[in-house]
């Protein structure tokens, strides 16, 4: 206004912990935590001391639900805070949206918060009168829902206009009634505008409203809409804000270069499958660690072929409870001497792949990604494929394949073709300046023309003759 000015900063952002909504998402909010605990904790407190660094003291204002994956998720970010560096110096307030502002409605928002405002509102705002600085911002609220969306609009609007108010007074505005209702009626057109814009770029639809029969009826539509996009189209999108972020491969000639300039460390890793039920808690560890002697391992990657019986109601839909059981029993035995986290887990029916990491490593670890390959039935089932891990570890990308193919002599030709097919459809994520798929390297995973070293371990009983028909398989095994 004139020569001065003033600002309210906010922001927003999903709990930053890596999670996922895996399979169809209709009508429900499934979470599932991609990752351990300590293999979380590094990013988590990376995020927060970006924070602190860029905008000062931070709040939270947690509005997941009490409800599915919602409960789960908010119990996640909360445990971590509680764990992290950031504990002392970081406010949380979780506020259940929808139980205490049921249909959304503005007014109800009004009366549970505005009790609470100056405690979110004591970072204050920016103020420059036009030859000084009178005011500065000390810090912002973050606010979360689960997609950050709708809720996170409807408190930051709240906010932002309890805030307009004190922008206003310091201004010499506030005086003027019929100003101030302008201003506010600018602000919620303007805010409106942009969270439609905001949710158009995340779902594919404008922002829900809640208001009304013709709000709701709008707002119907939307939702059909937004499941249609997020169910069917959201691997597209995020493969195109990947390449818009991380870009495609390096040229060799500049790879080349930087690997000449890096320097190595060996790095200890094993591959453990054929583990049986019946086994003590002394077998397992002598099994696991067989090839431990002197030095620790670094990395553990324990393979299960039958987690469960293939029957058909699991080959429809497989019980995680021996996974999580498995989990917590191998970590318990692996880390008798020393420490172990869980990076993550996998599961196919009865085909799961355990990931374990000593905890120095973890911060050094990043764009961890999972994928699964039925085979069984032609691909149609998952009684037979394969699940796989991969890891970028400091300039090193790590996959980790563990499968299950036809068992007996006679069945060859389809263990190859099912090989074959793993290796085509397998397919990840991008990481920064590196293919993004195993499948591009199938023939010849070791020459790469990226700066990050591509290592693959495939492990199962493959019941081959020893004249294997994949001639790179047999440059692998020599090498």
């Amino acid at each position: 206004l004139d020569d001065s000015v003033s600002s309210f900063i906010q922001i927003r952002g999903s709990v930053p912990l890596f999670w996922e909504q895996p399979g169809l998402q209709v009508g429900s909010h499934r979470v599932r935590m991609s990752r351990g605990f300590e293999a979380n904790a590094p990013a988590f407190d990376r995020h927060f001391r970006t924070l602190k660094n860029l905008y000062g003291k931070q709040i939270i204002v947690n509005l997941l639900g009490a409800k599915e994956g919602e409960h789960m998720l908010s119990k996640a970010f909360q445990s971590h805070l509680k764990a992290s560096e950031h504990s002392a110096d970081i406010k949380m307030v979780n506020f259940d949206y929808h139980q205490m502002v049921k249909g959304g409605k503005a007014e109800k928002l009004h009366s549970v918060l505005k009790p609470q405002v100056q405690k979110f509102l004591e970072c204050g705002f920016f103020y420059f009168d036009g030859k000084e600085v009178k005011r500065s911002q000390s810090g912002t609220v973050r606010t979360n829902c689960l997609d950050c969306l709708d809720r996170t609009n409807s408190v930051q609007a709240f906010f932002g206009l309890e805030m307009l108010t004190k922008q206003l007074e310091v201004l010499g505005l506030a005086e003027k009634p019929q100003l101030v209702t302008r201003f506010q009626e600018v602000f919620r057109s303007m805010w409106s505008v942009n969270g439609d814009s905001v949710s158009k770029i995340y779902a594919g639809t404008g922002a829900l409203e809640g208001k009304a029969k013709a709000g709701k009826l709008k707002d119907g539509a939307r939702s059909v809409t937004r499941t249609i996009q997020n169910n069917f189209f959201d691997s597209s999108k995020q493969e195109a804000i990947d390449v818009l972020l991380l870009g495609n491969t390096l040229n060799s000639d500049l790879a080349d270069k930087a690997r000449a300039l890096l320097t190595t460390t060996n790095l200890k890793v094993v591959n453990i499958k054929r583990i049986t039920k019946k086994m003590t808690e002394t077998q397992l560890f002598q099994y696991l660690n067989a090839d431990r002697r002197s030095k620790p391992v670094d990395i553990f990657a324990i393979g299960f072929e039958e987690m469960v019986e293939l029957n058909a109601g699991n080959i429809v839909n497989a019980s995680t409870t021996n996974q999580k059981l498995w989990a917590a029993e191998l970590q318990k035995t692996i880390s008798r001497d020393y420490k172990y986290v869980l990076l993550a887990s996998e599961q196919l029916v009865g085909v799961c792949l355990f990931v374990f990491i000593r905890p120095q490593h973890a911060p050094f670890i990043r764009d961890v990604a999972v994928d699964t390959v039925k085979t069984g039935m032609g691909g149609a089932t998952g009684n037979k494929g394969a699940v796989a891990i991969r890891m970028l570890f400091h300039t090193s990308s790590l996959c980790f394949v563990c499968s299950h193919f036809a068992a007996g002599q006679s069945q060859v030709k389809e263990r190859n073709e099912d090989f074959a097919e793993i290796a085509r459809k397998l397919s990840f994520p991008m990481v920064s300046k590196c293919s993004n798929s195993f499948r591009n390297e199938r023939l010849n995973p070791l020459s790469s023309s990226s700066v990050i070293r591509k290592i693959y371990l495939f492990f199962s009983p493959l019941q081959m003759p020893a004249e294997i028909k994949f001639p790179w398989v047999r440059g692998l095994r020599d090498n």
